[in-house]
């Protein structure tokens, strides 16, 4: 029996989470599902683990019920719920969502587009995996030394109060010269920014909505119309010549 991942919102601290698990997923695999409100991974895939700062009690199949308390970050994507008594590894599609674009292949799979590459989560048995051995590793280094982090956040907070540009207008931004004051930020930096925090939902909202064609109305009274037209001019002779 394939996993079956439901999550409804019973309190603002409780979630639902009903897993089966199942021998043909390995460990290190990840599912999406639209249905999640919360994102909740095994600890050896997260880095960073910390106390939560609001803890969640997790109430799964067969009554089974266990309370989360800590967090992590899931490389390259954002921080997510971690505990060892998850039976699955879930990311939520909505939070994913928030921060993303994400394109679907129907009956194929579900891809999230990221700043340096792609994640796609390839349809099997029913649901949406993707094994993050493939690519936890790729985007982002956990390896981040204390001053690459602080100019990350100089990054991100540059890119908040620029109006949420994209990463491309962002970086432009910073290597034109063209503002006084600016922050020394690099090229990386900005990459590392949006690899560690994601995308910025200001950003992203509103850009995957589709939006209805319309026709613009013309006001007919301004149309020009076709007119016979003379022309009238003065010639002046000079000697032999016409002016």
């Amino acid at each position: 029996m394939p996993i079956d991942v439901r999550t409804r919102l019973i309190n603002p601290r409780t979630k639902q989470v009903n897993s089966v698990s199942d021998n043909r997923f390995k460990p290190t695999e990840i599912l999406i599902d639209n249905q999640a409100n919360v994102s909740i991974v095994h600890p050896d895939l997260a880095r960073n683990i910390e106390p939560a700062k609001k803890q969640v009690k997790i109430n799964g199949v067969g009554g089974h019920q266990f309370t989360v308390k800590s967090t992590g970050f899931l490389d390259p994507l954002f921080p997510v719920y971690v505990s060892e008594q998850t039976k699955a590894n879930i990311l939520s599609f909505a939070q994913v969502e928030d921060q993303y674009p994400i394109t679907y292949t129907p009956q194929e799979s579900f891809t999230i587009h990221l700043p340096r590459g792609d994640i796609t989560f390839k349809r099997r048995d029913g649901m949406y995996v993707a094994d993050w051995n493939d690519y936890r590793d790729v985007f982002y280094s956990s390896v981040c030394t204390k001053a690459q982090e602080d100019r990350a956040k100089k990054a991100y907070e540059l890119a908040r109060t620029s109006g949420y540009p994209s990463v491309n207008e962002l970086i432009h931004l910073i290597e034109d010269g063209n503002i006084v004051g600016m922050p020394s930020l690099t090229r990386e930096d900005v990459l590392r920014a949006y690899d560690m925090y994601g995308v910025p939902t200001a950003y992203v909202r509103g850009k995957m909505t589709k939006k209805p064609i319309s026709r613009a109305s013309i006001d007919e009274s301004l149309l020009m119309t076709d007119k016979k037209q003379k022309l009238y001019s003065d010639v002046m002779h000079f000697g032999r010549s016409m002016f």
